[in-house]
């Protein structure tokens, strides 16, 4: 079960361990201590089923635009926060398996994060959000390399 602890609040704590919620509409009166990074074997993690559905779908979709996605300038450090139930959650590329396959600088090959890929749909990812789950704060974070 999820901690209480982690739940956002709406009065400053006046805690230095606590973040502002700030997003493309500035930031807003609701705290929180720590987001809850939603991995790629969620499946196993206790999140809302709903969520875990959409994050399905989600993938599913990404398997499909990586078989014909062309990259287009090179992306770092993407990830989607948004508040969902009162608590702030994180999805990267990891999370919708977008991602490459690539021995760079090893003897084996690894999957590592497509960061363009997640950046060129993070807006319809972050409007479904809003859609399906009712998700009113959202905020994408990605660097040019």
């Amino acid at each position: 079960m999820l901690s209480n602890e982690m739940k956002i609040i709406y009065e400053d704590p006046k805690d230095i361990l606590y973040h502002r919620w700030v997003d493309n509409d500035g930031p807003h009166d609701m705290w929180y201590k720590n987001s809850i990074y939603i991995a790629d074997d969620y499946k196993d993690m206790d999140i809302p089923r709903e969520l875990a559905e959409f994050l399905d779908k989600w993938t599913l979709k990404i398997e499909e635009y990586k078989k014909s996605y062309a990259e287009l300038y090179p992306v770092k450090n993407t990830r989607i926060t948004f508040i969902y139930q009162e608590y702030v959650y994180e999805i990267t590329p990891i999370t919708l398996s977008a991602t490459y396959r690539t021995n760079f600088m090893s003897d084996e090959y690894y999957d590592a994060p497509w960061h363009s890929l997640f950046e060129e749909y993070q807006r319809d990812i972050r409007d479904t959000l809003k859609a399906e789950l009712g998700v009113k704060y959202s905020r994408y974070i990605g660097f040019l390399d």
